[in-house]
C-alpha cells in the first residue's frame, strides 16, 4: 500500500497556550521556522483554530498553511511558529534608565513642563520590554523599552522627593533656609549659655563609698563570719545599692566593703547619712566587743586646693624660704 501526501502547500500544526488563543485569528499571518533548517523561515496563514484544548498540555491546535515549493518542508519535522496578533495599542517607548521606583515600589518617570519650569513625578504602568535579545541583565531589570501610560498628577514634585532623600542637596538648593536654621541654632545656644546656672563650687553626687571596720586579733574567717556578713546583710536591705558592683574584702583584723550606688538614685547625701546611722546601730546591737567601726567614708569628691605664695623685691630665695617654712607648719596643723 502507498500513502500519497500533498506537501505543497504544507500544513504545520502548532499548539497555542490557553492564555494566547484569544489573540489568534483565522487568516492571520504566521512565520514558521525549523531548527533543522537553520537560518530559514517560511511565511504562511492560519487556516484552522481548534475549539478544544488538549488535556495533557492545555494547548489548542492551530493549523498554518505554508507554501512549500521544492518541497523543503517534510512530514514529521519539528517547527516553531510566530503568529501575528491584533494591532497593539499606541504607547510611548522610553529608555529603562528613565524609570525610577519610589520607596513603595511604584514605577515613576519625571516629566519637565517648560511653561512652569518645573519637573514633576508621574506614576506609570509599564508593559513588556521591547527587544529583550539586545538587552543586558541590568537593562532588563531597569525595564528599558517599557511603555508608560498617563496617570493623574501627583502632589509632590521631584525636587521634594530627591531633597528628602538627600539633605545636603536640600541645603544647597535652598541656602536661605539653611542660613535661617543656622542663625536660630546659634541664637538658642547663646541664650542657653547666658541662662545656664553656674556655681563656684558645683555639687558632685558621689556614688562610691567604703565601709571599714577593724577587729584587732581576729583572723580573716572570724572577721568574715562575725563582722562582714552582718554588715552586708544590713547594707543590702537598703534601696539604691548596686549589688553587682558592691563587694567586700575580709582580712586579719579588718574588713572593707566597696559600695556602689545606682545611677537613678538622686539624693545620695540622704543615703550615706542613713547608712551611717544603720552602721552605728549595728555596732551597738550585733557586732562583738572590740570592733572599731564600721566607718562610712564617701568624701572622695570633696577636694579643696589652696595656692599660697610670698614674694619680696628686697629678699633673695633663701630668705623667702625661711619665712615660708613657719607658714607651712601652721597650715599643716
Amino acid at each position: 500500500m502507498f500513502s500519497i501526501v500533498n506537501l505543497n502547500p504544507a500544513k504545520v500544526r502548532v499548539g497555542v497556550p490557553e492564555a494566547e488563543i484569544g489573540k489568534v485569528k483565522r487568516g492571520a499571518k504566521a512565520e514558521v521556522s525549523l531548527p533543522s533548517l537553520a537560518g530559514r523561515s517560511f511565511e504562511g496563514q492560519v487556516e484552522i483554530i481548534g475549539v478544544s484544548a488538549e488535556a495533557a498540555s492545555r494547548t489548542y491546535a492551530v493549523k498554518i498553511v505554508v507554501p512549500n515549493p521544492g518541497p523543503v518542508l517534510l512530514s514529521g519535522m519539528v517547527a516553531e511558529a510566530r503568529i501575528s496578533g491584533p494591532a497593539k495599542k499606541r504607547a510611548l517607548t522610553i529608555p529603562g534608565e528613565a524609570i525610577v521606583r519610589d520607596p513603595q515600589g511604584a514605577t515613576n518617570v519625571y516629566v519637565y513642563y517648560p511653561e512652569r519650569g518645573r519637573v514633576y513625578a508621574r506614576r506609570i504602568e509599564v508593559g513588556p520590554p521591547i527587544g529583550d535579545d539586545s538587552l543586558g541583565p541590568e537593562q532588563r531589570r531597569t525595564g528599558r523599552g517599557r511603555r508608560p501610560t498617563k496617570t493623574p498628577r501627583r502632589n509632590f514634585s521631584s525636587d521634594c522627593w530627591r531633597c528628602a532623600m538627600n539633605p545636603v542637596r536640600l541645603s544647597l538648593r535652598y541656602p536661605q533656609v539653611t542660613i535661617a536654621l543656622t542663625v536660630m541654632l546659634v541664637a538658642c545656644g547663646v541664650y542657653a549659655l547666658l541662662r545656664m546656672p553656674r556655681r563656684e563650687d558645683p555639687k558632685i553626687h558621689v556614688r562610691t563609698g567604703i565601709v571599714a571596720a577593724f577587729y584587732p586579733g581576729a583572723s580573716a574567717a572570724e572577721v568574715e563570719n562575725q563582722v562582714t556578713q552582718k554588715v552586708e546583710q544590713r547594707l543590702f536591705k537598703m534601696e539604691g545599692v548596686r549589688r553587682e558592683k558592691t563587694y567586700s574584702t575580709s582580712m586579719n583584723g579588718a574588713m572593707f566593703v566597696n559600695v556602689e550606688l545606682e545611677d537613678g538614685l538622686q539624693d545620695t547625701e540622704k543615703f550615706w547619712s542613713k547608712l551611717r546611722l544603720d552602721m552605728a546601730e549595728l555596732r551597738a546591737t550585733e557586732l562583738p566587743d572590740g570592733v572599731t567601726g564600721p566607718v562610712v567614708n564617701y568624701d572622695f569628691g570633696d577636694t579643696v586646693a589652696v595656692l599660697m605664695a610670698i614674694h619680696g623685691d628686697r629678699y633673695d630665695y633663701r630668705q623667702l624660704k625661711d619665712y615660708s617654712e613657719p607658714i607651712e607648719g601652721q597650715t599643716d596643723r
